[in-house]
Protein backbone atom coordinates (compact mmCIF):
# COMPACT_ATOMS: atom_id res chain seq x y z
CA UNK A 1 0.00 0.00 0.00
CA UNK A 2 1.37 3.43 -0.88
CA UNK A 3 1.47 6.61 1.17
CA UNK A 4 -1.08 9.36 0.52
CA UNK A 5 -0.78 13.08 1.17
CA UNK A 6 -3.34 14.87 3.31
CA UNK A 7 -4.43 16.82 0.21
CA UNK A 8 -4.90 13.61 -1.77
CA UNK A 9 -6.98 12.03 0.99
CA UNK A 10 -9.10 15.18 1.26
CA UNK A 11 -9.83 14.98 -2.48
CA UNK A 12 -10.71 11.29 -2.26
CA UNK A 13 -12.99 11.70 0.74
CA UNK A 14 -14.76 14.67 -0.83
CA UNK A 15 -15.39 12.69 -4.02
CA UNK A 16 -16.48 9.57 -2.13
CA UNK A 17 -18.89 11.32 0.24
CA UNK A 18 -19.81 14.88 -0.80
CA UNK A 19 -21.95 15.23 2.34
CA UNK A 20 -18.89 15.29 4.59
CA UNK A 21 -18.03 18.83 5.66
CA UNK A 22 -14.50 20.22 5.49
CA UNK A 23 -14.43 20.23 9.29
CA UNK A 24 -15.36 16.54 9.45
CA UNK A 25 -12.75 15.63 6.86
CA UNK A 26 -10.18 17.73 8.71
CA UNK A 27 -10.99 16.04 12.02
CA UNK A 28 -10.77 12.60 10.45
CA UNK A 29 -7.42 13.35 8.83
CA UNK A 30 -6.11 14.92 12.05
CA UNK A 31 -6.96 11.67 13.86
CA UNK A 32 -5.13 9.67 11.17
CA UNK A 33 -2.09 11.93 11.45
CA UNK A 34 -2.12 11.79 15.26
CA UNK A 35 -2.21 7.99 15.21
CA UNK A 36 0.62 7.87 12.66
CA UNK A 37 -1.50 6.36 9.89
CA UNK A 38 -1.01 9.38 7.63
CA UNK A 39 2.08 11.54 7.37
CA UNK A 40 2.93 14.15 4.76
CA UNK A 41 6.59 13.77 5.71
CA UNK A 42 6.48 10.03 5.01
CA UNK A 43 4.59 10.69 1.77
CA UNK A 44 7.25 13.19 0.66
CA UNK A 45 10.10 10.77 1.42
CA UNK A 46 8.38 7.93 -0.44
CA UNK A 47 7.63 10.10 -3.46
CA UNK A 48 11.22 11.42 -3.64
CA UNK A 49 12.63 7.87 -3.49
CA UNK A 50 10.15 6.60 -6.08
CA UNK A 51 10.65 9.44 -8.56
CA UNK A 52 14.42 9.41 -8.26
CA UNK A 53 14.39 5.68 -8.96
CA UNK A 54 12.48 6.49 -12.16
CA UNK A 55 15.12 9.02 -13.20
CA UNK A 56 13.36 12.28 -12.35
CA UNK A 57 15.23 15.37 -11.22
CA UNK A 58 14.76 17.54 -8.17
CA UNK A 59 12.75 20.28 -9.92
CA UNK A 60 10.10 17.93 -11.26
CA UNK A 61 9.79 16.06 -7.96
CA UNK A 62 9.48 19.32 -6.01
CA UNK A 63 6.77 20.50 -8.39
CA UNK A 64 4.82 17.30 -7.86
CA UNK A 65 5.11 17.67 -4.08
CA UNK A 66 3.84 21.27 -4.34
CA UNK A 67 0.84 19.99 -6.32
CA UNK A 68 0.07 17.73 -3.37
CA UNK A 69 0.41 20.74 -1.04
CA UNK A 70 3.29 19.30 0.92
CA UNK A 71 4.90 21.88 3.23
CA UNK A 72 8.27 23.21 2.08
CA UNK A 73 9.92 21.92 5.26
CA UNK A 74 8.83 18.32 4.50
CA UNK A 75 10.02 18.71 0.90
CA UNK A 76 13.47 19.86 2.00
CA UNK A 77 13.72 17.13 4.64
CA UNK A 78 12.73 14.48 2.09
CA UNK A 79 15.43 15.67 -0.31
CA UNK A 80 17.97 15.92 2.51
CA UNK A 81 17.35 12.33 3.60
CA UNK A 82 17.47 11.17 -0.01
CA UNK A 83 20.70 13.12 -0.63
CA UNK A 84 22.40 11.38 2.29
CA UNK A 85 24.05 8.92 -0.12
CA UNK A 86 27.10 9.69 -2.19
CA UNK A 87 25.24 10.13 -5.49
CA UNK A 88 24.71 13.80 -6.34
CA UNK A 89 21.99 15.30 -8.53
CA UNK A 90 24.63 15.88 -11.24
CA UNK A 91 25.62 12.21 -11.12
CA UNK A 92 21.97 11.13 -11.37
CA UNK A 93 21.54 13.46 -14.33
CA UNK A 94 24.51 11.86 -16.11
CA UNK A 95 23.19 8.35 -15.43
CA UNK A 96 19.74 9.25 -16.79
CA UNK A 97 21.27 10.81 -19.90
CA UNK A 98 23.53 7.81 -20.48
CA UNK A 99 20.55 5.43 -20.36
CA UNK A 100 18.59 7.71 -22.72
CA UNK A 101 21.51 7.83 -25.18
CA UNK A 102 21.48 4.02 -25.55
CA UNK A 103 17.97 4.17 -27.04
CA UNK A 104 18.66 7.02 -29.47
CA UNK A 105 19.61 6.53 -33.12
CA UNK A 106 20.62 10.15 -33.78
CA UNK A 107 21.09 11.93 -30.48
CA UNK A 108 21.95 15.64 -30.48
CA UNK A 109 22.88 17.94 -27.63
CA UNK A 110 19.63 19.87 -28.17
CA UNK A 111 17.52 16.71 -27.83
CA UNK A 112 19.51 15.75 -24.74
CA UNK A 113 18.88 19.15 -23.11
CA UNK A 114 15.16 18.90 -23.84
CA UNK A 115 15.01 15.36 -22.46
CA UNK A 116 16.78 16.32 -19.24
CA UNK A 117 14.56 19.37 -18.86
CA UNK A 118 11.42 17.22 -19.06
CA UNK A 119 12.91 14.93 -16.43
CA UNK A 120 13.27 17.91 -14.08
CA UNK A 121 17.02 18.51 -14.00
CA UNK A 122 18.22 22.11 -13.83
CA UNK A 123 20.18 23.71 -16.64
CA UNK A 124 23.62 23.57 -15.04
CA UNK A 125 23.31 19.83 -14.27
CA UNK A 126 22.01 19.17 -17.79
CA UNK A 127 24.80 21.23 -19.30
CA UNK A 128 27.47 19.30 -17.38
CA UNK A 129 26.02 15.94 -18.40
CA UNK A 130 25.58 16.91 -22.05
CA UNK A 131 29.14 18.28 -22.24
CA UNK A 132 30.52 15.04 -20.75
CA UNK A 133 28.60 12.88 -23.22
CA UNK A 134 29.05 14.98 -26.39
CA UNK A 135 32.74 15.92 -26.04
Amino acid sequence: MREHSRYELTQKLTAKDPQLSRAEIGALLDACADSGEQSDARYAEALVRSRRAKGYGRQRIAAELRQHQIAATWVEEAFASSDAGEETESMRCLVVLTKWMRRQTKPTPEKAYRFLQTKGFNFSEAQQAVEQIFR
